[in-house]
């Protein structure tokens, strides 16, 4: 079962790898993390990591009140980061896939209101 776990963590890694709009960060044993970024994103380096931290702090707690997919968050070298820990033995290949969809979905909605 970790085996399957660790598996479908590398899978995430790779599909969220294959969205414009999505950074793969790290991915160790059954743990990927990742952010999302806006792909016409244009500020300054230091306004574009406050933005991000502040952008994907919103994503986790949206993403978190909707419950259509759930992770939690941690900071990387000072890198707010949503944080997939994959340890259900009832998650599968399928719905993994599903995952980046969704995130940039509500991503894409929540960057949309901020820049209002």
């Amino acid at each position: 079962m970790i085996r399957q776990d660790i598996q479908l963590a590398q899978a995430m890694k790779e599909a969220i790898s294959q969205e414009k709009e999505l950074e793969a960060l790290t991915c160790h044993l059954s743990i990927t993390t990742f952010r999302y970024v806006p792909k016409d994103l244009e500020h300054t380096k230091d306004e574009q990591l406050s933005y991000l931290s502040e952008l994907n702090e919103k994503l986790l707690n949206q993403l978190q009140e909707e419950g259509e997919v759930f992770v939690s968050n941690a900071v990387l070298q000072g890198t707010y980061s949503l944080r997939a820990c994959i340890v259900n033995f009832r998650t599968t290949l399928k719905k993994i896939e599903k995952i980046p969809g969704i995130i940039i979905r509500i991503g894409q909605e929540l960057d949309a209101k901020m820049r209002v």
